[in-house]
């Protein structure tokens, strides 16, 4: 609130100072534009609470169109004085709020509720692009610059249904900026804008171009609805058609947050944050202190995608986003290069999906929070990232006294022959690092909580004796292995160890489990000053003879039960989707379906109750030792799908290798298309039962397409 009082002051000290008119609507003027058009250089237009209908244009006027907020910092003015812009007689210009006209940060938006906007068809969104766009639902910023200011912008949508533009941008604002404008996006929440059109891009926020600051906002539930493309539903940056313009984009200290991008051909993608095209360093790209959370893209990158672009992310909190490809918090495409560092990433979806993907791409990132190892797909450098959960304080993204994370970030890194730093402040406005331990946290937040010991293990599920534990500490002290169930105490660790090693502090230690008996254990460490490292590693050290998961019907009607054995004590799990083998991710994921205990070679029955038809489910077995089988599967095929002649069964479905399809007698032809329209596989059909080979194709979505007796028949497919 000091900060808004303080700015407000400014604003109204600037009025006095240069004699400026303050012009209110509706005492002088009966419409906010009838105000724009009277006003000079300097003006206020002082709009009371209340619904307008208007479409309102700044016509180049450096002026400042704001409500009663700026006179007392009362943030209840912003939901109470409503600029609709849902009666416009034009269709093709009917964005609420436009700034066209070489308006640069001296025209000001401030204070107003921004909805029901349709967007305006615009035909030059960047040098060098003759194709239209319906685009700035809510506003609209074309070959200028502007400032839009504590505004909600909400409940814009775009659509075409007259098919006159390419696609739609900017459901909520569009900042398309060249030469030497500048916009400021700044403590705005920008909720609930949609589009639904053939390809559709930035459901928040589309930047196009050189200079802008995005930053403060809460950028929420922002939808976006296509056939095809679906990019950054949260925030969307291109620059393929500015060159020669400045470029210095800061996306910083915003609340990024479910946003989802839907498309049926899966080309969605940067569910948070989508950047392609542009910029020659890593500062002309920054973004940092950003909460990037529970964004989805039907697609790939559903946090954070980049396509041809170079970017920097640091101290950024990524969690729980999802992805129906590749890359559920982040995807990199050809030609990007990403330098990351003092992120939180990790995503608890319950998907096989990685959590970041580097696709011909170069990936640097140190001293990040990842919940797994960057899947290489280019050129990917890791050092000093830390695979172990983030604990959060309840309802928050802000680290938790005592988690992992806490103090083990870096305020200063050289890379490729520069220096780059910590942010001064996080997302809230707090010193970083805070004065209690001066140490950066990772991720948005700076944490009040002193640094504390933590304990980081080579995680391997399970051990045998002749593997070796690799660990490490953040201060010096001694690292101890232990029975499982050994209190967590100085003297019971001291009284019960197995094993010890003084270490100093992030020195790896290596102690080999040659002399282990078969069993349970923990590895704990204590400080030089006493203090026990509070999580300690769980692990087993157990035999190397793996289950093996028999399945004794690969095809189960509902209502019939699925039948498994296992050659070793343990449990058998029941999954959706394939699972990576880590005993973690069992339980906490929304993959995981049912569990029953099996002894070795003994019959278990699942039942099928609730289970989906036309469905392939995947089976594992875990021993006592955390051990786990070759994969199993199961379809369940009990639902089909009928069309007027033909009863259609297509499974497994995600499929491995082969394909079966049961056109129940009828002769048809069989297609297979990449999400790009491409055909890739072609058949003849005939009869019951078809084996297609489709182990030719890369991991992705496709669609099968099946023409028989003048009718066609599609459906989506993963192969894995």
């Amino acid at each position: 609130m000091k900060r808004v009082l303080f700015f407000i002051v400014v604003i109204f000290c600037f009025i006095i100072e240069t004699n400026a008119q303050i012009i209110r609507i509706p005492s002088d003027f009966s419409t906010i534009q009838a105000g724009i058009n009277s006003a000079a250089t300097g003006d206020t237009v002082l709009v009371a609470e209340g619904t307008h209908f208007e479409n309102i244009n700044f016509k180049g006027k450096a002026i400042t169109v704001a409500s009663q907020f700026i006179m007392d910092g009362d943030t209840s003015h912003i939901s109470k004085t409503i600029i609709n812009g849902s009666q416009s007689t034009k269709p093709d210009t009917a964005s609420v709020v436009t700034m066209w006209s070489g308006e640069d940060t001296t025209s000001v938006l401030m204070g107003f509720t921004i909805t029901g906007g349709r967007g305006t068809i615009a035909r030059d969104i960047g040098y060098g692009s003759a194709e239209s766009y319906m685009s700035g639902g809510g506003v609209i910023i074309n070959h200028s610059g502007g400032k839009i200011v504590h505004n909600i912008i909400e409940g814009n949508h775009l659509a075409d249904p007259g098919n006159k533009t390419r696609g739609a941008i900017g459901c909520g604002i569009l900042a398309s900026v060249n030469h030497n404008h500048t916009a400021i996006i700044r403590a705005n929440i920008i909720r609930n804008n949609t589009s639904i059109d053939d390809a559709s891009w930035g459901g928040g926020v589309s930047l196009f171009g050189g200079r802008m600051l995005v930053e403060n906002n809460a950028i929420l539930g922002n939808t976006l609805n296509g056939q095809g493309y679906a990019g950054g539903p949260g925030i969307f940056h291109e620059n393929e058609y500015y060159i020669g313009t400045i470029e210095d984009v800061i996306i910083r200290n915003n609340l990024i947050m479910g946003n989802k991008a839907y498309s049926e051909n899966n080309v969605g993608f940067g569910g948070g944050i989508g950047v392609s095209f542009g910029f020659g360093s890593y500062d002309k790209l920054q973004i940092y202190n950003n909460v990037i959370a529970e964004n989805f893209a039907e697609g790939v990158g559903g946090g954070v995608y980049s396509c041809c672009s170079k970017s920097r992310l640091f101290n950024n909190t990524l969690i729980n986003n999802e992805a129906a490809v590749q890359g559920n918090s982040i995807h990199c495409e050809v030609g990007s290069k990403v330098f990351m560092y003092n992120n939180i990433v990790w995503s608890d979806v319950g998907n096989a999906i990685s959590e970041i993907l580097g696709g011909g791409t170069s990936i640097s990132a140190y001293y990040n929070m990842l919940e797994e190892p960057i899947k290489p797909g280019g050129v990917v450098t890791e050092s000093q990232n830390y695979y172990i959960r983030p604990i959060f304080k309840p309802n928050s993204y802000e680290l938790a006294e005592n988690s992992p994370g806490i103090g083990w970030g870096i305020d200063s890194i050289q890379f490729e022959n520069a220096w780059y730093y910590a942010p001064s402040t996080d997302i809230a406005g707090n010193p970083r690092p805070d004065p209690i331990d001066l140490n950066i946290e990772l991720g948005a937040y700076e944490s009040p909580f002193e640094n504390t010991l933590f304990l980081w293990v080579k995680s391997k599920a399970p051990f045998h004796t002749t593997d070796v534990v690799f660990a490490k500490i953040n201060k010096d002290g001694i690292i101890y292995i232990v029975p499982e169930g050994t209190s967590i105490v100085v003297d019971s660790i001291n009284k019960y160890k197995v094993e010890s090693v003084d270490t100093l502090a992030n020195a790896e230690v290596h102690i080999p489990l040659t002399d282990f008996s078969l069993g349970q254990y923990m590895v704990v460490a204590v400080s030089n000053t006493g203090f026990v490292s509070p999580y300690p590693f769980h692990f087993w050290v157990g035999d190397t003879t793996l289950p093996v998961l028999k399945v004794v019907e690969g095809t189960v009607r509902i209502g019939d039960s699925i039948s498994v054995t296992s050659s070793k004590d343990g449990t058998v799990y029941l999954f959706k989707n394939p699972l990576q083998p880590d005993l973690s991710k069992i339980r906490d994921s929304n993959n995981f379906v049912d569990s029953l205990t099996v002894a070795a070679d003994s019959l278990g029955k699942f039942p099928t109750t609730g289970l989906y038809d036309n469905y392939t489910y995947y089976l594992y077995a875990v021993d006592i030792y955390g051990q786990f089988s070759e994969r199993g599967t199961v379809s369940i095929i009990t639902g089909v799908e009928e069309t007027a002649d033909a009863v259609i069964h297509i499974y497994p479905n995600p499929v491995q290798d082969v394909l079966h399809i049961n056109l129940s007698g009828k002769t048809g032809e069989l297609q297979v298309f990449d999400i790009s329209g491409k055909c890739l596989l072609q058949e003849q059909i005939t009869g019951n039962e078809n084996s297609v080979d489709v182990s030719c194709l890369e991991i992705g979505l496709y669609i099968v397409r099946l023409k028989y007796e003048k009718q066609i028949f599609t459906r989506k497919i993963v192969k894995y």
